[in-house]
């Protein structure tokens, strides 16, 4: 888990778990606590492991320990250290020094989290005893604490309520940057838990998670989202560059994926079995304006309602080009006017224009709407694509294409196609 970000990591629960008298009484830690069900224990695990009420603990020690006993204490509420009842079984490690060992472990109650640690003693403890200053001295090595908790996630719910500051409404896709601030609503998740975001492209079948974690502790929570790199050096969200449309959801795990290059394959087992709660999936398109470049499309059939436009199938569109001081054009701009169904893959030249006399305002006469091959009856979309080059008319145009020639692109508008009425109608 080496991208999960240093500020939520386990605590180091070993010296705060001893009082001040006794903390220079015991040994250094040799034995160790290495998984806890299903999760492995490393530097950069959650301070909370979130687990079943049942599991078992796996560890190694030193071989100096292989003819001691290992032992499991437990604690709640920072009370007293309690000799849980298990005793573990050790075993050789196959190439690797030391001795395994593994214990089953019972938490108490989904209510109120529990911090276990494993102990190598001078002899057998009693279940139930109550580790005392004088007891602590027949413990020949502990390892550190980890805290765990069997908190049902059953009841909980996640929900994207803003990206970047806007409303999110159901079904209309968010314009985003290469990264925005998404705002989360937390119903019924236990405290403690780590929240992520992942980014799928609308058109791959990997997601990329967010290098952002953050704990639950309220209702509303703000993380960070990557929809491509924020500058150039980065790597990791290089893949994203190509993309322009993606899905976004919101997850409670009990192990956050790290962030990597390649992404991860969200149905695979080995992730899914972390995932505990997942939001609604909210559509975003991220707006891939080139620097210092702004085009928009202000006019594209009627509405009352911004969400919901009506056009006929060949339209007048009309939009606004602004460029920043910094911009300087290599050749004649083309706007572009792509269509496409809602959920197609590519899309289509509805058509093209140059910018005249008056650069800040552009029109289309007569824009094909409807692409070829679709019914009226479906949503469609449209977008204003600034570039050097035109597309060819009549050929479909890939996201990896528009990215590849775009000097600037506007916001996806959403719209239904009117169907012109027959004459037995018009009757």
């Amino acid at each position: 888990m080496e991208q999960v970000i240093q500020k939520y990591t386990r605590r180091d629960f070993f010296i705060s778990s001893l009082t001040p008298a006794l903390a220079g009484l015991l040994p250094p830690p040799g034995i160790e606590i290495e998984s806890v069900g299903p999760i492995d224990i490393t530097p950069r695990t959650p301070s909370v492991l979130f687990v079943s009420q049942e599991e078992v603990i796996h560890g190694r020690m030193p071989l100096v320990f292989r003819d001691r006993g290992v032992q499991l204490l437990k604690q709640r509420d920072n009370g007293p250290w309690i000799v849980a009842p298990s005793i573990a079984s050790t075993y050789p490690l196959t190439g690797r020094s030391g001795f395994g060992w593994s214990v089953p472990v019972r938490i108490a109650s989904a209510d109120r989290s529990e911090r276990l640690m494993a102990v190598v003693t001078k002899e057998t403890l009693p279940a139930g005893l109550v580790m005392d200053s004088p007891r602590w001295r027949h413990v020949l090595s502990q390892s550190a604490a980890v805290q765990v908790s069997c908190a049902s996630f059953e009841r909980s719910r996640l929900r994207i309520v803003q990206v970047g500051g806007r409303d999110v409404l159901p079904g209309v896709p968010m314009p985003v940057s290469n990264f925005e601030a998404v705002t989360i609503q937390v119903q019924g998740l236990p405290r403690s838990a780590p929240v992520q975001i992942w980014v799928q492209p609308l058109d791959n079948a990997r997601c990329w998670p967010s290098e952002h974690v953050e704990i639950v502790q309220d209702d509303l929570v703000t993380l960070t989202a990557y929809f491509g790199r924020p500058n150039r050096h980065s790597s990791v969200k290089e893949e994203l560059d190509i993309h322009a449309r993606f899905h976004m959801r919101v997850v409670a795990t009990v192990v956050p994926m790290p962030a990597r290059p390649e992404g991860f394959d969200p149905t695979g087992t080995q992730f899914r079995k972390f995932v505990r709660v997942e939001s609604p999936k909210v559509e975003l398109v991220r707006a891939m304006v080139g620097d210092g470049v702004d085009v928009r499309i202000t006019r594209l059939g009627v509405s009352n309602d911004p969400t919901h436009r009506l056009a006929m199938p060949v339209s007048r569109v009309e939009g606004t080009f602004q460029a920043g001081w910094r911009y300087q054009p290599r050749s004649r701009e083309f706007i572009t006017l792509l269509v496409r169904e809602r959920r197609a893959k590519s899309w289509q030249v509805a058509g093209m224009t140059t910018l005249g006399k008056n650069r800040a305002f552009w029109v289309i006469s007569l824009a094909d709407l409807q692409p070829q091959g679709t019914s009226a009856d479906g949503d469609f979309v449209a977008i204003a694509v600034v570039t050097f080059r035109p597309f060819v008319s009549g050929r479909p145009v890939t996201d990896a294409e528009v990215q590849a020639r775009r000097v600037g692109i506007s916001d996806e508008k959403i719209y239904r196609v009117i169907k012109p009425q027959t004459q037995s109608e018009r009757r």
